[in-house]
């Protein structure tokens, strides 16, 4: 695809450079599109360089709109060349896949879809799908007190075994912001759209009144929000999908945002072994392919495979749809055993098969070093429900004072 381009070429397209860090991994953005990097800038304020001295082990990207030279803008990352589907959306797509090409390559941190905030040097991480409330509790948190670590991007350092702070745009749903009413004022903040199209507004840690980032700190705690449905007509928790045996959970789902629907690609994907059903859901701001597979089967790396043939950009993966938290009913926070904590934050381990952790050490040499980070780390169910009492339970809980409860 564009074979006529090179690096070369493409670096005379790019007029405004800029420069950030990202833990261990150093980089450029070049474009000829200043609001692709005004965009990149906003979200990584607290990331960005004024200079990067040498380039050894440094990594550029190009985001291009260029119509008389190739007719859709797109983004050179990695010797590959991602077209966006949309040229509004170049900005927040140029975001995406630079940001995901970033994670993929952090060789010091495991890197998890987790948010992270801190109380007396005690690490909480707070796990769960997307539109599931992690923001919307951290920002509950700041509001109380806690340390930012960060709201979608928990960073796991593989020798000390801390909590590294990665204070990137706090994004909340629009819909959300009336919780916080009179705390944060959302006007002149940068926005986009969610892949289900719902308005998402992001907030500078500098812009969240009381916020303070967190310095790096062992985990104390991994709190897993529940997507469960919440409380039968008797008043009593739906407590019959407890700790599932997935075993005896036939099929499983994968919702996968991809910059455009490759015909070939989605008819190789049908034909994976373990895939049941393949269907293209249009009318969200970009594609989505959802996946219905029999479990057993190893989907994710057959999948990434097939992007990268076909240079298909993989923005997002989701094992949900959409779920939208009700915060008007009671929230229960419950202890659970260990291995089902680790399973859940291993599904949100970020970089999948791409990961440069994986390619070097494997899957065996993760899982330990993971084992060893979460030895003295509790870990607890928690069912969404009033924002406040949410933040009330786990207030109590790191001052010692909560177990299993309402």
């Amino acid at each position: 695809m564009l074979d006529f381009l090179d690096s070369a070429s493409i670096r005379d397209l790019a007029d405004f450079n800029g420069t950030f860090r990202f833990l261990d991994s150093p980089i450029t953005i070049s474009t000829n599109q200043p609001e692709a990097l005004s965009y990149f800038q906003k979200m990584y304020a607290d990331f960005s360089l004024q200079t990067l001295k040498g380039k050894n082990g440094q990594s550029a990207f190009y985001v291009i709109n260029e119509p008389e030279l190739v007719q859709s803008p797109f983004i050179w990352a990695d010797e590959k060349i991602y077209i966006c589907p949309q040229p509004q959306m170049l900005p927040t797509y140029a975001y995406s896949v630079i940001t995901n090409s970033i994670i993929a390559r952090i060789q010091s941190h495991l890197i998890f879809h987790a948010a992270a905030v801190s109380w007396q040097d005690q690490g909480i991480i707070i796990l769960g799908d997307s539109c599931q409330g992690k923001s919307t509790m951290t920002l509950e948190l700041i509001r109380r007190g806690f340390h930012f670590l960060t709201d979608d991007v928990t960073c796991l350092h593989r020798t000390d075994c801390r909590i590294y702070p990665f204070p990137r745009a706090l994004g909340l749903r629009q819909s959300a912001f009336g919780l916080f009413k009179g705390f944060i004022d959302v006007d002149c903040h940068a926005s986009s759209m969610s892949s289900y199209g719902e308005k998402k507004i992001f907030l500078l840690p500098s812009d969240i009144p009381k916020v303070r980032i967190g310095d790096p700190c062992l985990p104390k705690f991994l709190i897993c929000l529940s997507s469960y449905p919440g409380r039968e007509s008797g008043g009593e928790y739906q407590s019959i999908r407890r700790y599932p045996d997935i075993r005896k959970e036939d099929k499983k789902f994968l919702y996968l945002g991809v910059d455009r629907f490759e015909e070939e690609m989605i008819r190789e994907l049908r034909d994976l072994p373990g895939v049941e059903e393949c269907e293209e859901l249009k009318e969200n701001t970009f594609p989505v392919i959802k996946v219905a597979g029999r479990r057993g089967f190893f989907l994710l790396p057959e999948i990434e495979n097939l992007c990268f043939r076909h240079q298909v950009a993989l923005v997002k993966i989701a094992r949900s749809e959409r779920v939208i938290t009700d915060y008007s009913q009671k929230p229960y926070l419950e202890r659970i055993p260990k291995s089902v904590a680790m399973r859940d934050l291993l599904r949100g381990f970020q970089g999948g098969w791409t990961s440069s952790v994986l390619k070097e050490s494997g899957m065996s040499s993760l899982l330990f070093e993971l084992s060893s980070i979460m030895k003295g780390v509790e870990c607890f169910r928690m069912i969404p429900g009033e924002l406040g009492k949410m933040a009330d339970l786990l207030s109590d809980l790191v001052a010692g004072k909560a177990q299993d409860r309402e």
